[in-house]
């Protein structure tokens, strides 16, 4: 007798079981549009124009994407890179307008060099002192010039 009782117990829970998930599975959510036009939503409709949804449930946890996500949180967070004081930015443009001032001194030594000399020569291709001709030695003043104008304008 107790083996059919056990039996029945049994059964009756599976019963209980399945129609549970039944109802579980049969409601839903419902949207809905009241009079004064406020969308509301509930899992009983409360009007004949309600809307069941179609609600999906979340897809499963990748295990491996969440151990990854993790240890990137536990990772120490990077500094911003430092931000230049304004000292510091003084310093830069200070360097920088000393630097145009020692190219123009370089240049106008250059030209004066050029300018004085009878005859410029230049190294050529195999290495050897060559000497410049006329066109040659106007040409590099000139550029020498341009190099002036560069550096030292005002």
């Amino acid at each position: 007798m107790p083996e059919n009782t056990m039996k029945h117990s049994l059964i009756a829970a599976s019963m209980m079981i399945l129609a549970c998930g039944a109802t579980a599975q049969a409601e839903g959510v419902y949207k809905w549009v009241d009079a004064q036009g406020r969308v509301h939503y509930g899992d009983q409709p409360q009007s004949n124009k309600a809307q069941p949804l179609n609600i999906q449930s979340a897809p499963p946890v990748d295990e491996g994407l969440r151990q990854r996500q993790e240890a990137i949180s536990k990772q120490p967070k990077a500094k911003p890179p430092a931000q230049k004081k304004p000292d510091d930015t003084i310093d830069s443009a200070k360097e920088a307008k000393e630097q145009i001032t020692q190219n123009c001194e370089r240049a106008k030594e250059r030209l004066g060099k050029y300018a004085a000399a009878a005859m410029l020569t230049d190294k050529g291709d195999d290495g050897e002192q060559r000497l410049l001709n006329e066109d040659e030695r106007n040409k590099l003043i000139e550029d020498t010039r341009g190099e002036v104008g560069k550096w030292c304008a005002p």
